[in-house]
């Protein structure tokens, strides 16, 4: 049988979360859809470190990777 699970990437390390890797699923609202539901946004993070310290202050200190825009059209 093969692994129909999809790509799970790690936002913090953006990595990909392995099969046996423990992680955390977020789950944020992405969008109010005119018939009232809500579309949702799923993120994974790794439940063990990834990131190391140095990298932290890095991400930190530059702001890459920290904050991310995404515009979104309807359609």
């Amino acid at each position: 049988m093969s692994d129909t699970r999809p790509l799970r990437l790690c936002e913090r390390c953006f990595g990909a979360i392995g099969r046996d890797e423990q992680y955390l699923r977020l789950a944020h609202i992405g969008a109010a859809l005119p018939d009232g539901s809500i579309q949702w946004l799923d993120m994974f993070v790794h439940t063990a470190e990834c990131v190391s310290p140095a990298q932290r202050r890095d991400l930190h200190r530059t702001g890459s990777g920290r904050q991310r825009a995404v515009r979104r059209t309807t359609g």
